[in-house]
């Protein structure tokens, strides 16, 4: 037998990576039971997933919320949550995203204009296999800046991945029908012209930076970010100036990022349950859908709401409990999960009063 027929071929090296990332996703990593409970203590001690903006990209002033979510992500590929923010230049959003790439395992930043070869899905060179941002990140999350100029086989892979956790690839000499993605996508862009005009939701819709508005619906959560007013830059400035002279962004010791990583890894796999009262908890989340969908179509909301945004609450519930290493899903977590929604959609028109009404008008049937 010849060396070149020992040699493994492409097909081959093909097949052992897609079972790489099937064991990936049915074998989650094992850590001693003396680990496990030091991570559960931390946790609880000092609720690093609820409340980042403690520990990570401290140099970036605001936008806690948004490193809240960045932090959600990290732990849910499963039941995932996609976020996309789209702001001025220079507002920390890039900034944030690679704060946690530094210290979160299978995780990745990359720019949508600037990819391999293999882009975010698969390339092949010679008898090779180039692995790109998706499969890199399977059982993870992925965060990918200048969205809007990823190519459109890229795109539609990230849509293929956001609906149904996998994408298919089908290029010259290469052909994958099933290569799963169980990913958590952080998508982020400037808008149109680079500069948000204003926050008014008609402006906002003639700004946003994609073909079609119907993009939107496949994220969970929609973040317009602003430029600081002059009062704030001055805050922010002060802020920063801090951390440049010697102050560290991270504020985590060696300690605690081993632990970050080993809580992440840990987490990926904890599944917390509905338990009781879901009825109650069915119906607070789609008083608050119906009420979005509501205003959507009499006031003109600056993005289109879909069924989809119930299951981004779900899933956000679900993650808030994970957070917590909670083994059931609580009212607070469905609330914690409104409150954030909420909040990315007032900046597109959504008048909240009008939610905390139908939400008040559930909860005393509990």
């Amino acid at each position: 037998m010849s060396k070149d027929e020992d040699k493994p071929t492409f097909e081959d090296m093909l097949e052992d990576f897609l079972q790489d990332l099937d064991e990936r996703e049915n074998h989650p990593p094992k850590l001693k039971s003396e680990k496990q409970e030091e991570v559960r203590e931390w946790i609880h001690k000092r609720h690093p997933f609820t409340r980042p903006e403690r520990y990570i990209a401290r140099d970036i002033k605001g936008l806690d919320e948004f490193k809240q979510v960045t932090s959600l992500t990290s732990i849910s590929p499963f039941n995932p949550i996609h976020v996309v923010a789209i702001g001025d230049p220079a507002t920390g959003k890039s900034q944030i995203a690679q704060a946690f790439q530094n210290i979160t395992p299978r995780t990745r930043y990359c720019l949508g204009s600037k990819l391999t070869a293999a882009g975010l899905t698969l390339a092949r060179l010679g008898n090779r296999v180039m692995i790109g941002v998706l499969p890199q990140c399977h059982i993870g999350a992925a965060y990918i800046d200048e969205f809007n100029l990823t190519q459109p086989e890229d795109a539609a892979a990230v849509l293929s991945t956001m609906q149904d956790g996998y994408f298919s690839v089908d290029k010259a000499f290469l052909k994958a029908d099933y290569v799963p993605a169980k990913v958590s996508i952080v998508a982020m862009a400037n808008p149109r012209g680079d500069y948000w005009i204003s926050a008014n939701p008609h402006q906002v819709r003639r700004q946003m930076p994609f073909r079609s508005l119907a993009l939107l619906t496949r994220f969970h959560l929609i973040y317009i970010v602003l430029r600081p007013s002059v009062a704030e830059f001055g805050e922010i400035s002060e802020h920063q100036l801090k951390f440049h002279m010697g102050m560290d962004s991270c504020s985590f010791d060696e300690r605690e990022r081993e632990l970050w990583k080993s809580a992440v890894l840990m987490l990926r796999h904890f599944r917390p349950k509905w338990g009781g009262r879901t009825k109650i908890k069915r119906r607070v989340i789609s008083a608050f859908t119906m009420e979005a969908y509501r205003q959507e179509k009499r006031r003109g909301i600056a993005i289109p709401v879909s069924p989809r945004l119930n299951e981004g609450v779900s899933n956000l519930a679900e993650a808030f409990a994970r957070a917590n290493m909670r083994e059931d899903i609580r009212m607070r977590d469905v609330m914690d999960a409104i409150r954030l929604v909420v909040n990315s959609l007032i900046a597109c028109g959504l008048d909240p009063n009008p939610v905390k009404k139908r939400i008040e008008e559930v909860l005393p049937h509990a």
